[in-house]
């Protein structure tokens, strides 16, 4: 179980802005299941997809209730794991992403209708502050769409960013669509992300 309440306008504040933090989600019996599923990887290795995960880790992840049920009330509607990935921002994998939607997995593109149903969950299994290369995104550019690259890019020249800290153990949802981006990490260390894509029932995984 969560171990704090969701805010009761939880669901209104992520249809609007496209993302929302969710502190303290998970028990520490949950943390050492993921610690000991997904450590620190290989120097050099900046990720890690679920294919290389332990068939049982994935279907741990796919049917725990508390990140099925998370990513339904925030979907508002039935969804199931369909993607994902270990991430570890560190010395030796430290890297730049530029303002984005995430609309592909390799060369396949899923249409705009169906990626705006999607839910990301990110379950930080470290600290994320300011010099760990935190999550930027622009709240409330997944409602318009699939957007150019110009008109990502003019979004971002007249945009404030919103700058995603986390603490070991929260959830960042968010919207696949919602414009986003990851500095590289002026103090770089460990920072262990889950990144987890729920879609709509009949979706099938990636």
């Amino acid at each position: 179980m969560m171990r704090v309440g969701l805010p009761p306008d939880l669901d209104t504040r992520f249809a609007q802005a496209g993302i929302a933090i969710i502190e303290y989600a998970l028990t520490a019996a949950d943390l050492t299941e993921m610690d000991r599923a997904f450590p620190v990887l290989p120097p050099g290795a900046a990720g890690a997809r679920a294919a290389d995960f332990a068939a049982d880790d994935f279907g741990w992840l796919a049917e725990h209730s508390v990140l099925a049920a998370l990513a339904e009330r925030l979907g508002g509607e039935p969804l199931h794991l369909v993607r994902a990935l270990a991430l570890d921002k560190s010395p030796s994998a430290n890297w730049f992403v530029p303002w984005h939607q995430d609309r592909a997995d390799g060369h396949t593109e899923r249409p705009a209708d169906v990626l705006a149903r999607f839910v990301t969950l990110r379950v930080h299994l470290d600290d994320c502050g300011e010099d760990n290369g935190p999550l930027e995104v622009v709240p409330g550019t997944h409602l318009a769409g699939r957007l150019a690259r110009t008109d990502v890019a003019r979004l971002t020249e007249a945009a404030e960013p919103l700058l995603c800290l986390a603490a070991r153990g929260d959830i960042l949802a968010m919207r696949p669509l919602l414009v986003h981006r990851s500095q590289r990490a002026r103090k770089p260390a460990a920072r262990r992300v889950l990144h987890l894509e729920w879609a709509p029932a009949g979706m099938r995984p990636m």
